[in-house]
């Protein structure tokens, strides 16, 4: 049993409700003629809503297939582990990946350099950093496991919002979270790769005690432990819903990579410190890929941390969070060859004086692990830069760099045979189609129908 996703008709129709009636509610009417009235004009489209339109993606020209592009043997395997389906479970990845993506990853891994990728939306911008950022973690595995082994930053992911790091988190998880690459990893290094998003919403601020673990971690308890008991039950309609929705949030990305949640947090009523003061609930376990509280990040910092620019911060101001930076300091001063790749995403958005706080921030960071530029691997993204010139000029001036340390790659269009600006024709022709009958269409008979007008 699975829970269907929203259509976009229901979503639109969702969003409208909720507004109208939050304008119906606050601004209270007597008369019922003037409700009437009130909600008629409210259901006329252009008042407070617009009918939904769709634009197609652009198409981006494919490169080599993982195999063929000059990378480390083990970010090979990786990669092909990613992109295989084995024991019933899909590929993670299309082969061959966008010409972009892969020109990113040999940049990246092949060369050591510095980039900054200007390319449309939906052009695969993620999979350009996060390919690099797993290519070198699985080498540093597999080839330098004593490195590995050192609990330490090797990746920052930066974003200017909350929002953006949400979706990331998601990512990941679907990623080093797999089963199949969290095992390639301990094969290599005794350990699966580690990430944690580290921003306001992760539990909890502060020294870590008992008493404010059994209120802080409540959540955990209510809501994840609760539907995976119910969930172990399918016998029952709420066993079913329940496991219906904990495999719909797996596959998105939305449960926390801990192969098993309820040994990490602990059973009801056992201590949460054993005679020592040691913490024995909530405490990260070999297998873990994801560390879900600041305090296990205190501990042992993940390979990946997912945060934003105004958390970062606070981290390296306040003392709490200083064994993070000690130990990745530690651990780039005792490999004298490895770097911190640092990812800048929407990077045209540090501008003005915000950009010049956000630039002051990294060479703080930089000062405070105790490296030069050069041992600082950068990666921005932007969809906004059209000069190739001024982007690597740009991406130098806000993270500390040389401009010749930056190359500038581009999603390259792979436009259909004799494409062409479209005409007034086809203009009235896709105006003409009824978006509200494509929306709400259940069968691909119905949707063509929809269609059919500007088909012929």
């Amino acid at each position: 049993m699975s829970v269907a996703a929203r259509t976009i008709a229901e979503t639109t129709d969702d969003i409208r409700a909720a507004l109208q009636e939050y304008i119906e509610a606050t601004y209270h009417i007597g008369d019922v003629a003037l409700v009437m009235q009130r909600r008629h004009l409210l259901e006329q489209e252009g008042v407070i809503f617009r009918s939904p339109y769709f634009e197609s993606t652009p198409r981006y020209v494919s490169g080599r297939l993982f195999g063929d592009l000059e990378l480390p043997e083990a970010a090979k395997s990786l990669l092909d582990t990613l992109t295989t389906g084995t024991a019933g479970k899909g590929p993670l990845l299309n082969d061959p990946p966008y010409a972009h993506q892969a020109a990113a990853l040999e940049l990246s891994c092949r060369d050591g350099l510095s980039f900054i990728l200007t390319t449309g939306t939906g052009s695969g911008k993620t999979e350009a950093f996060l390919l690099p950022i797993l290519a070198k973690l699985a080498t540093e595995a597999r080839d330098r496991s004593a490195s590995f082994a050192t609990p330490a930053l090797r990746s920052i992911l930066l974003y200017p919002m909350n929002a953006l790091v949400n979706d990331q988190l998601g990512r990941l998880r679907l990623l080093l979270g797999d089963s199949r690459v969290a095992g390639m990893f301990t094969a290599w290094g005794g350990r699966p790769a580690r990430f944690a998003r580290y921003t306001s919403r992760t539990l909890y601020p502060g020294v870590r005690t008992s008493k404010k673990d059994q209120a802080r971690l409540k959540p955990v308890e209510e809501f994840y432990l609760t539907h995976l008991r119910e969930a172990s039950d399918i016998s029952t309609q709420r066993g079913r819903k329940a496991a219906a929705l904990v495999e719909n949030l797996r596959n998105r990305g939305k449960w926390p990579a801990k192969p098993d949640l309820q040994q990490w947090y602990g059973e009801l009523g056992e201590r949460w410190q054993n005679r020592n003061g040691e913490f024995v609930r909530a405490v990260m376990l070999p297998g873990d890929p994801e560390l879900l509280t600041r305090h296990e990040v205190l501990i042992h910092p993940p390979d990946i941390l997912v945060t934003n620019y105004s958390m970062l911060e606070y981290m390296l101001m306040r003392p709490l969070e200083r064994p993070i930076f000690d130990k990745t300091r530690r651990w780039l001063q005792e490999n004298p060859d490895e770097r911190l790749l640092l990812v800048v995403d929407e990077a045209h958005l540090y501008r003005g004086a915000a950009g010049a706080e956000v630039a002051l921030l990294l060479r703080r960071l930089r000062a405070r692990l105790g490296i030069t530029p050069d041992r600082l691997q950068v990666i921005c993204t932007s969809a906004s830069f059209n000069d190739e010139e001024a982007s690597r000029v740009f991406a130098a001036q806000l993270t500390g760099k040389s401009p010749e340390s930056f190359r500038s790659l581009r999603g390259q269009l792979a436009e259909r045979p004799n494409a062409a600006a479209g005409t007034e024709d086809d203009a009235a022709a896709l105006a003409a189609v009824s978006l509200d009958q494509l929306y709400r269409a259940e069968t691909d008979e119905a949707r063509l129908k929809a269609v059919s007008s500007f088909l012929q």
